[in-house]
């Protein structure tokens, strides 16, 4: 018999939060081998009181006394999974929703591939629920990139078992054993790519890291108007750390940490960050030569126009 503990990490979004446990209370039974719980991360808009209030024991609540990110939250519930001795550790980000079947999909799949350390969900766009938001995950160290083998991107059927470098942790499921051969995140990135170096290790001590079609998960990934440019900090440096990208003084362009420009709070930063859907696809590196090789052929198109105007103002006069 295997235990499982799922984790929903939240941060100002009870509503969201509430339709997340909703999802997961709808497909499972409350037996001893299932516990589901909050991490809250210190949030100001009552969301552990609701929790507590409209689940009661169906949901235990775990308070951050201060916002720890999506990095930290999770940290705590890797911690707490590998304290009560849980087979399988599952993260959820807040804005998530679980299709039926989903957590039964992910431990069946678990239970009889022992090989596998980590497994991400089909991820859909909630409010397309017809469009994928993100299917495959790899990494492409030459170019410090990502490459999604789907990638915002409508559902026309996909292959059953992808394996990926990493997967995204807005919905996925661990086994709580390979924990003691990996780091957990790296609560410096505070946010983003955070997810992608956690799993990444799982594979690299020696486990499968795959993506699983038939585990379903509707992504809101909301994004609001944002007054600072944290999101656009986080992402680019993470990004350049996990992939290694030689940039030691990076930071020094931003002594004072991530920018918040018109936020007065990391907390701010981050709900805005939290929300912000990355609505375009990462492009390969630019290849300069052909960025080159446009131009000149732009500009030589120009000058030509240009002498045929000339030459027929001139025979125009002539006439």
């Amino acid at each position: 018999m295997f235990t499982t503990g799922c984790y929903v990490c939240n941060f100002n979004g009870k509503e969201y939060a509430i339709k997340c446990i909703q999802s997961v209370l709808e497909q499972i039974k409350q037996e001893n081998d299932f516990h589901l719980f909050l991490v809250d991360n210190a949030s100001t808009d009552g969301s552990a009181e609701c929790i507590r209030k409209a689940y009661g024991t169906q949901v235990t609540v775990l308070e951050n006394v201060v916002n720890l990110g999506g990095a930290g939250g999770f940290n705590r519930a890797l911690k707490d999974a590998v304290e009560r001795g849980y087979t399988y550790v599952i993260l959820l980000d807040n804005d998530v929703t679980l299709a039926p079947g989903c957590i039964l999909a992910l431990t069946q799949y678990m239970e009889e591939h022992e090989e596998v350390g980590c497994i991400g969900t089909k991820i859909m766009m909630m409010d397309h629920p017809e469009y994928m938001q993100e299917f495959g995950v790899h990494l492409d160290f030459e170019h410090y990139n990502l490459i999604h083998d789907y990638w915002f991107e409508l559902d026309q059927g996909t292959e059953e078992i992808i394996e990926s470098d990493c997967v995204a942790s807005c919905a996925l499921i661990a086994r709580v054993s390979c924990l003691s051969k990996t780091d957990l995140f790296p609560e410096e990135n505070f946010l983003y790519w955070d997810d992608l170096e956690f799993t990444y290790q799982i594979k690299l001590a020696g486990y499968k890291v795959i993506s699983l079609a038939s585990a379903i998960a509707y992504h809101k990934g909301k994004k609001k108007p944002c007054n600072n440019t944290a999101p656009g900090y986080y992402g680019i440096r993470n990004r350049w750390v996990c992939l290694d990208f030689p940039t030691q003084d990076f930071d020094a362009l931003f002594p004072d940490g991530a920018p918040q420009v018109g936020s007065t709070s990391k907390e701010e930063s981050m709900q805005s960050a939290e929300t912000e859907q990355e609505s375009k696809r990462i492009v390969p590196k630019p290849n300069h030569g052909m960025v080159i090789l446009t131009t000149v052929i732009v500009l030589g198109v120009i000058l030509v126009t240009m002498i045929l105007l000339v030459l027929m103002k001139q025979s125009r006069k002539k006439l």
